[in-house]
């Protein structure tokens, strides 16, 4: 548990300490945010666009306004260029640095056409970097992305400011200043705990998930879940005629160790025989508890011979291991391979008859 915690630790930068964990959660955030993504990038640029509306009634010379009209299109032609390669792009991190890199452009246009202002209205100015921080911590982004992008705008803002003071009354300079930290502050703040509470639903839904596919004794695969892949793994051997093992496994006279020791001994057994079927196979192999003693592993792209070898290490590490007060304890194994035409039912039904053979043969035994 405490492993777990330590994992899902969400640092000062608002991600999870655990690269992995975070790579996780990043895919399926961008899977669900990328439909909206694209128009919501569109909107920011046409917004941008639409400011030289302000711009054609607040300045008399042409050149200067065609020079303010050709920076606020190339900068929209750049957004268009960019919602058309977000479909493209599969890297998600290099996404979100197209995006901070053309927030960060867009803030570079605006002070460039905060420059060419002959006499510029500098709480107009100072309400364009304020809505251009809002855009920023609206587009979906990492929250140090965000913040980064903001205040750069926000201080470049600042500097061109503090040189244009000839112009600029000290107490509307003041002000300007003060409602955009005050936005800066109240948006990363904000944004911060959006991140904060989307990564905490993640591992919470995580958790379900986790829960709803495991058996609570072991921690293996449950049998819903192993439903679910039997289905998915047969359709694959289907479609690419690739070798699918089953083998079906229970505990030999399990009702009798339940009685003579009780159940939490008998508990303690299907928990160290499940540590021990792990600890042998595949990462990419399916276990899971059929219910009560009875297992069953599901071995993709494995032959029978191979899938047999298992099988009889699986029963030798079984038998030659000391259980606490139980002592020797044995498990019967039946195995079989997936045709071409099998279904979940045929199957299984299939490999549980061999499992009953290996118990007629005298248990202890492996039936293929």
């Amino acid at each position: 548990m405490g492993k777990e915690q330590e994992t899902c630790k969400i640092s000062v930068i608002g991600t999870f300490t655990d690269q992995r964990l975070e790579q996780e959660f990043f895919s399926q955030y961008m899977e669900k945010t990328l439909p909206y993504l694209r128009p919501m990038i569109l909107a920011s640029g046409i917004l941008y666009l639409l400011f030289f509306i302000p711009d054609y009634f607040l300045i008399a010379d042409q050149g200067t306004l065609l020079s303010i009209l050709i920076n606020r299109i190339v900068f929209c032609l750049l957004v268009v260029l960019l919602y058309f390669a977000a479909k493209q792009l599969k890297n998600y991190t290099l996404l979100f640095l197209w995006i901070t890199a053309y927030e960060i452009y867009g803030g570079i246009s605006f002070l460039i056409v905060f420059q060419l202002y002959p006499s510029p209205n500098y709480l107009i100015q100072a309400f364009g970097v304020i809505t251009m921080i809002s855009v920023i911590f609206i587009l979906p982004n990492r929250w140090i992305n965000m913040l980064f992008a903001s205040v750069f705008v926000a201080a470049v803002f600042f500097a061109f400011s503090w040189h244009r003071m000839d112009q600029i009354p000290l107490s509307e300079f003041s002000a300007g200043i003060a409602y955009i930290l005050i936005i800066l502050v109240l948006s990363g703040a904000s944004s911060f705990k959006s991140n904060y509470h989307y990564r905490k639903q993640y591992v919470y839904s995580q958790h379900l998930l986790k829960l709803s596919a495991t058996d609570s004794l072991t921690g293996i695969y449950n049998r819903a879940k192993w439903d679910e892949e039997l289905e998915k793994w047969l359709a694959y051997r289907r479609r690419y005629d690739l070798p699918l093992s089953v083998i079906f496994f229970d505990i030999d006279n399990f009702k009798n160790i339940n009685d003579m020791f009780g159940h939490l001994a008998g508990d303690q057994v299907i928990v160290e025989i499940t540590d021990i079927v792990r600890s042998a196979i595949r990462e990419s192999d399916v276990f899971s508890r059929w219910g009560g003693d009875e297992f069953m592993l599901l071995l993709p792209n494995t032959e029978r011979q191979q899938a047999l070898n298992l099988a009889e290490r699986l029963r030798t590490a079984v038998a030659d291991h000391p259980f606490n007060r139980v002592g020797t304890v044995t498990c019967s194994f039946g195995l079989s391979m997936a045709s071409r035409d099998d279904t979940p039912a045929t199957l299984v039904k299939r490999t549980d008859q061999l499992l009953y053979t290996a118990k007629l043969s005298g248990r202890n035994s492996v039936a293929s």
